[in-house]
């Protein structure tokens, strides 16, 4: 591929970016996140959260209340495709896989899935402006959420 077809140095920024994201939720900082978001994004965390968010306030403000649940957090993603849609939007899917704490103890949380994003190149550089995950299977929680489908509900529902 020649220099004028690769976008290598927008394409390690994005990888960064989702790293970025991973290190952020697991130093339990809420702030930090909401910086790799543009002001106005759309983040939808599937069916186990409540609304779809949509200012990077509201997501700090989720992301505080949510982390402040767990003592250790883990996460982890891979496979991810990145495509460029202009010199300033992109869009990635990446496979994902969580790990939480609990912090008053009781049985650790895992979560299976997809992120599929989308980033704009604002503010100096990359940042999300759309995340949605889509959970393929969790484990530890109470009770699956509305709308799977029974067989994810199985999977969802399975202890150890």
């Amino acid at each position: 591929m020649g220099q004028e077809g690769c976008r290598c140095t927008d394409h390690r920024a994005i990888e960064d970016l989702l790293y970025s994201y991973c290190l952020r939720v697991d130093a339990l900082d809420a702030e930090g996140v909401g910086q790799l978001f543009v002001e106005e994004p759309l983040v939808d965390y599937g069916p186990f959260a409540h609304d779809l968010i949509r200012s990077r306030g509201s997501l700090v403000d989720y992301l505080r209340s949510g982390l402040a649940q767990y003592t250790a957090t883990q996460h982890f993603v891979s496979n991810t495709l990145i495509a460029f849609e202009s010199p300033t939007v992109a869009q990635a899917t990446s496979y994902m896989h969580s790990w939480q704490h609990l912090a008053g103890g009781g049985a650790d949380r895992e979560t299976w899935g997809r992120y599929d994003d989308r980033f704009l190149h604002a503010e100096g550089g990359w940042l999300f402006s759309e995340r949605r995950l889509i959970p393929l299977a969790r484990q530890g929680y109470r009770e699956a959420p509305a709308g799977l489908d029974g067989v994810r509900r199985e999977v969802l529902l399975r202890r150890p």
